[in-house]
Formats: C-alpha cells, sequence, structure tokens
C-alpha cells in the first residue's frame, strides 16, 4: 500500500508513506534490473509511442 498526504491549498505532498511489502517489491525490482544492466549493458529501449529510452 502507498499512501500520499495532500496539502489541498497548494498541492504539495507532505507525506508518503510505502508498506514493508512494497518496500520489498521496489528493492527486488532495483536489485533485477541492476543486475541486468551489469550482464548485459544499456542499450536503447523503443516503446510504443516512438520514443527512445536509454
Amino acid at each position: 500500500m502507498i499512501a500520499v498526504i495532500e496539502s489541498t491549498k497548494d498541492k504539495e505532498i507532505l507525506s508518503v508513506n510505502i508498506s514493508e511489502e512494497r518496500k520489498m517489491f521496489v528493492v527486488v525490482a532495483e536489485q533485477f534490473i541492476s543486475n541486468v544492466i551489469k550482464e548485459y549493458g544499456k542499450h536503447p529501449v523503443s516503446i510504443d509511442c516512438g520514443l527512445e529510452l536509454s
């Protein structure tokens, strides 16, 4: 679960709370992506709208 508290007056984010399960998912995903980059290097990635990410 992710909970975001936003100020109604100026739309500023006041607080973000992330559950432990979500934090673990993010950590595992970051480690996976890091390992893939170490193994294969960085390459351009094409997406449907034609933009290219690297």
